[in-house]
């Protein structure tokens, strides 16, 4: 302890620098580790996470998909491999009165919080006799920003789609099985059997209706290979049975190998961060063995005379574990509050144009920080034990190399997700991205039927279309590059196939400025009445093209128009077949309401909404934003944060890597301060001085540049899965010219200090 009071009392900027050094590197890494955790590795919030498995249905269109309530409950019944089986959907409900709120709720059969081994408090969970009953549990931060905390709540009613229900629980405090997207509320999901959701029909008797997410616990002694072989022959039993389960197949995953499956882009963003992490602490930790190196340095004359005098080296060793034990320690004190901040700035970024609560909740977990903390130790300690004239030698030039390259290797990935962010942008998406404001509607929420809703949805359009700075208005399921989409199932001979579809009105693909290749569009001539018709895009076009016919639902439908193929789903996706419906065949109570406008999309939102409320004020409306936002905002979402992270990353590297180079050239300079006055005084040209003292800078710069400049090629490869784009080959390059730049002043700077010093100053320093 005396000597590392000794450090911080009487070299206090060296003391400093080496502090702040672990703290910046420590706390950026925590924060990358941290919200790697908590997009990919972070187990579910229940009682033996590790026994919970995912059960999927499987198909050529969805290769891990929902389930259907009667598939669900055959499962249940015949798997031994599992000691229970719950389901839950997630469904947009009206809360609350005129002008309800729209807010996701959760409908779960009543095993759910039992199967889980989650205690509700205050209040219950469900009882197995309320599988039917109108009664909901609350999640807790549902809880407490509607009803402030108030255990009161309990008993009391909640109105959802205008139906009350009664409030018998509070989940806990930061439960949820999906790490993004929260839910508010819970209900049994057998209410729909019985009517008590006004509007929202019976969707579980249906075999083709897949909506049910299912998390199943495995039996004792039982593995997940033979959970799925189990529940695979069952689905094959059923597929024999059932013509709607004729083309479909199980599986069964652990929740991490779900999340990795369902989803490439987030296990790759989760990989980058943690990547990041590692990164980071690498150069954190060459930058304190930098400034250690110096201190060893600076001791080096002390060191030998008391080595010479018959110190231990035991000792010696102790005092400088000592030294660097204090600096890791007050480092990584201070590294907290800045990786709390760096989770916090995190969080902000984590923004998608939804109106469902979601959020990237990282959370310091000590154990990664003690980890990051034992890593940035190993390496800085080894660096500032060598002997003192190997820390005058090559270490130096090895950790500041390592810390050009990853500075260099940094801004490559950066430049490179820049520019193909700003490809995207320029990229032609395939249909019209501006002037468009879409908000979703439901009159369902308020007890609407059919034909109620028709007209509601006729006179809405109508008032619309009136409105001052509006050019066209139309109806749609669902957007591209949104988040809400539907399937249909179509019979062509003896094929079955499950597509993606879009239910819309007969200007959409005018106001979209999306084109009809071939055919024709829907038109006011297309109604219940008429023949079934519908559009088909270009992929889709090539198995039923113009003319077609297949069945729908038991009616024949015919094919009278190809759309271009669009991005659906994400940027640059393969081309996937798409079917359009007209809206005046197919009814869908939740719609889209696109308005063309004139000038700002957004500054046309409150008025709009002002126009529905006019014609009916229980209207509940949501969603409402410009077009573009989905695709500025949501598609590109884990581009933007993983080029936020790796800028951030790439800052701190450069300003780690630049200290570092000032360091050695400083470093160069004291250690040959008599030489450097000998030169001079017998002659020497300043500028050869200079090039002599820069030597040691410039070979750990050519040699960083050139590791950091493979490094990022490489890490390239990492990037494609988080956009899809050809990144440019150039970037390494830019890079290697920006650090090249960046650096030069550095170490060129402090060598020319001392290569214009008075050689009498230069002698009396080293003495």
């Amino acid at each position: 302890m005396r000597t590392a009071w000794r450090f911080y009392t009487h070299h206090r900027p060296l003391a400093a620098a080496a502090t702040l050094t672990v703290a910046a590197a420590l706390g950026l890494a925590a924060a990358l580790a941290s919200a790697a955790q908590a997009i990919l590795f972070r187990p579910l919030p229940v009682a033996r996470a590790g026994e919970i498995v995912r059960v999927f249905t499987v198909s050529e269109a969805q290769p891990l998909g929902p389930v259907s309530y009667p598939d669900f409950e055959d499962f249940r019944a015949s798997a031994r491999a599992l000691v229970g089986m719950a389901a839950q959907s997630q469904v947009l409900l009206a809360v609350g009165n005129a002008p309800a709120e729209m807010r996701m709720g959760l409908a779960v059969t009543v095993n759910y919080f039992d199967l889980l081994g989650v205690r509700v408090s205050p209040g219950r969970g469900f009882a197995a006799g309320e599988a039917r009953d109108a009664v909901a549990v609350l999640a807790y931060d549902f809880w407490q920003s509607r009803f402030g905390g108030d255990a009161r709540v309990i008993g009391k009613t909640i109105l959802l789609r205008g139906a009350p229900f009664t409030i018998i629980g509070v989940a806990p405090k930061d439960f949820g099985l999906d790490r993004f997207s929260h839910e508010d509320f819970y209900f049994p999901m057998g209410v729909y059997a019985v009517g008590l959701l006004p509007g929202s029909g019976n969707p579980l008797p249906d075999r083709s209706r897949r909506y049910l997410s299912v998390y199943a616990r495995l039996a004792n002694g039982a593995s997940v290979s033979q959970a799925h072989a189990e529940i695979a022959a069952i689905a094959r039993r059923l597929a024999a049975q059932y013509p709607e389960d004729r083309a479909r197949r199980a599986a069964v995953l652990t929740e991490l190998a779900a999340r990795v499956s369902k989803d490439r882009t987030l296990p790759a963003l989760a990989a980058l961060l943690a990547a990041l992490a590692g990164l980071t602490t690498m150069a954190g930790s060459a930058n304190l063995a930098l400034v250690l190196v110096a201190r060893t340095q600076a001791r080096a004359r002390e060191i030998w005379i008391r080595a010479a005098l018959g110190a231990p080296p035991g000792r010696l060793l102790r005092e400088t574990l000592s030294e660097i034990a204090a600096v890791i320690a007050a480092g990584a004190a201070l590294a907290v509050p800045i990786a709390y901040a760096g989770e916090q700035v995190l969080a902000k970024t984590a923004v998608l144009p939804t109106d469902i609560r979601f959020s990237i909740e990282p959370q310091l977990d000590a154990r990664v920080f003690l980890a990051l903390a034992a890593a940035g130790l190993l390496p800085a300690a080894a660096g500032a034990c060598l002997g003192p004239r190997r820390a005058a030698g090559g270490g130096r030039h090895v950790l500041a190399a390592l810390e050009i390259a990853l500075a260099t290797a940094l801004i490559a990935c950066s430049a490179s997700l820049r520019g193909g962010l700003m490809a995207i942008t320029r990229a032609d998406p395939g249909y019209r991205t501006g002037h468009v404001l879409v908000m979703a509607l439901d009159p369902s929420q308020v007890g609407f039927g059919e034909a109620r809703a028709r007209a509601f949805y006729d006179q809405a359009l109508a008032r619309v279309r009136a409105m001052s700075g509006v050019r066209s208005a139309e109806l749609a399921l669902s957007v591209p590059l949104g988040y809400t989409a539907a399937q249909r199932q179509i019979v062509m001979g003896e094929e079955t196939l499950t597509l993606w579809a879009n239910i819309v009105g007969t200007g959409y693909f005018d106001l979209l400025h999306l084109p009809i290749v071939e055919g024709r569009g829907f038109t006011g001539g297309d109604s219940m009445s008429s023949a079934a018709v519908a559009i088909v895009n270009q992929e889709l076009a090539r198995r039923c093209g113009l003319g077609c016919v297949f069945r729908m639902n038991g009616r024949r439908v015919r094919v009278i128009g190809v759309a271009r193929t669009i991005a659906y789903f994400s940027p640059n996706e393969p081309p996937r077949p798409y079917l359009y419906l007209p809206f005046s065949q197919n009814y869908a109570a939740r719609m889209i309401l696109h308005i063309e406008t004139e000038g700002d999309p957004a500054a046309m939102a409150h008025a709009a909404a002002d126009e529905i409320h006019r014609l009916d004020p229980a209207q509940p409306i949501s969603e409402v934003r410009p077009l573009s936002g989905y695709l500025d905002q949501g598609a590109m979402f884990p581009a933007r944060i993983a080029l936020r992270v790796l800028g951030s990353a790439a800052a701190a590297a450069v300003l780690l890597a630049l200290s570092g180079l000032a360091g050695i050239a400083a470093q160069a300079g004291a250690r040959r301060r008599r030489e450097i006055a000998i030169r001079i005084a017998v002659g020497a040209r300043r500028p050869a001085i200079l090039r002599l003292l820069a030597v040691d800078g410039l070979k750990a710069l050519v040699s960083g540049i050139a590791a950091g400049g493979a490094m990022g090629a490489g890490a390239q490869r990492l990037l494609v899965h988080l956009l899809p784009v050809p990144l440019s080959p150039a970037s390494p390059a830019l890079a290697a010219g920006l650090v090249l730049l960046a650096s030069l002043p550095a170490f060129l700077i402090p060598a020319q200090k001392t290569s214009w010093a008075d050689p009498a100053v230069l002698l009396r320093r080293e003495s």
